[in-house]
């Protein structure tokens, strides 16, 4: 072989041992990115099948696909605290999800000395209608210290407030713009820690939070309210009700983005910009 064809050849296997070089580094890249893929569709499907975090701390949780049986709406977290609907029909029971009225509430039955200073409140649900006082939930004593859950028209614009009465009766709340909430199914996680604050996070992201000048902690034995802030029709939430989980203690942000997970793989939730 003369120089000439030699230096062709060279050139030619060094072409070819560039590109098998290049062909395998693709297929290391593509290699890892599926494996970082795989990894997170794991991470994700384990989550689901794992569950609600912190469970030994949950009191309760009401699940939409249970369908209540004699106005009762068992407990799925095995700890008893069946709910008792009131003005509830059968026709207010949709295949995973109860549609809750300006009449309608659900008592969970159990008091303040269950739930303690520090709670989590999780719920998906639909708001279908908003009005000024409005509440999701409620809980209530002769002095007004408790907590609550509102939709408050201000001005002319409607914003949805999370708040709780504290020792002092003045409330500590957060709020969004309803005009992100209305109709859409989504998770609103509210975190109360009595003698820090109020913190919100819709769809497993934070949105809001207000340090308190008062302490959460009602004095009697009232019982926690589904579907109203108090007693009064015009205090009383209107929409779908998916499900509610109620945490003794406050859930840290990992463990909310968890529930998030469990409930969008359950319940496809909306998109909510931020």
């Amino acid at each position: 072989m003369d120089k000439k064809g030699f230096i062709s050849s060279s050139l030619l296997y060094g072409i070819l041992a560039l590109f098998l070089i290049l062909m395998l580094s693709t297929l290391a890249i593509l290699g890892n990115r599926k494996l970082s893929m795989d990894k997170l569709k794991e991470h994700a499907l384990t989550t689901v099948e794992t569950g609600y975090a912190s469970s030994g701390n949950i009191l309760a949780i009401y699940d939409g696909f249970q369908k209540p049986t004699d106005n009762n709406w068992p407990d799925q977290s095995g700890n008893g605290y069946n709910a008792l609907l009131y003005n509830l029909s059968e026709t207010d029971h949709s295949l995973d999800h109860l549609n809750i009225n300006s009449n309608s509430y659900i008592d969970t039955g159990f008091s303040q000395g269950v739930l303690g200073q520090n709670i989590t409140l999780s719920t998906v649900m639909k708001i279908t209608h908003l009005s000024e006082g409005q509440g999701l939930w409620g809980y209530y004593d002769e002095n007004q210290a408790g907590l609550m859950a509102e939709a408050i028209k201000i001005g002319n614009n409607l914003a949805v407030k999370f708040c709780y009465y504290g020792t002092d009766k003045n409330q500590v709340c957060t709020n969004i713009n309803a005009d992100q909430l209305l109709n859409k199914k989504i998770q609103i996680t509210v975190v109360i820690q009595g003698n820090q604050g109020i913190y919100l996070y819709i769809n497993g992201i934070s949105r809001d939070s207000e340090t308190n000048t008062s302490s959460f902690s009602p004095k009697t034995d009232y019982s926690f309210v589904i579907g109203q802030a108090s007693g009064g029709a015009n205090h009383s939430f209107t929409g779908e009700l998916y499900n509610f989980v109620i945490y003794k203690g406050a859930l840290n942000e990992e463990e909310i983005l968890q529930n998030y997970e469990v409930d969008n793989e359950k319940y496809s939730l909306d998109y909510i910009s931020s």
